[in-house]
């Protein structure tokens, strides 16, 4: 009688303790899940001024420059991480530090017009950590032939 009644306590105090420790591990999952959805409300956000320049017309030979501004308008620094270009005529400059929320960055886009008389059209595509981590900025304008400028 003593062993069926020692057997039935502690088979209670064994159900009790897997019951303690199902609470402790489901509040630990709620822990986590809460410090994860706050670590992911954590991004850099990048704002461009504009994302278009129309470098009108310029002769052939010329090397236009533009600088695009933009703003890290997150909560979280933000790193330019790559600049791609359509051309290797068109060549990028940009912030390599980490930019902090509320700040401005540029980059600074030269596109060499020899040997590119006509209508032009240069994408440069920005890689960053951003939530919207690939942005396009366009270059666009004529490059006259040589001899046809004012």
């Amino acid at each position: 009688m003593k062993r069926i009644f020692f057997l039935s306590l502690l088979g209670f105090f064994t159900f009790l303790s897997s019951q303690f420790i199902q609470a402790q591990n489901t509040e630990t999952k709620k822990e986590k899940a809460t410090f994860i959805k706050k670590a992911d409300d954590r991004q850099a956000q990048l704002t461009f001024t504009n994302r278009e320049h129309d470098f009108g017309e310029v002769e052939e030979g010329k090397i236009v420059e533009y600088t695009f501004t933009f703003k890290n308008t997150g909560n979280y620094p933000l790193m330019l991480q790559d600049i791609r270009t359509t051309c290797g005529c068109t060549a990028p400059e940009w912030t390599k530090e980490p930019i902090a929320p509320d700040e401005e960055g540029k980059i600074i886009v030269r596109f060499n017009s020899a040997h590119k008389a006509g209508q032009q059209r240069k994408v440069i595509t920005v890689i960053s950590n951003a939530s919207n981590s690939s942005e396009a900025l366009v270059l666009f304008g004529t490059v006259l032939p040589n001899g046809s400028g004012e």
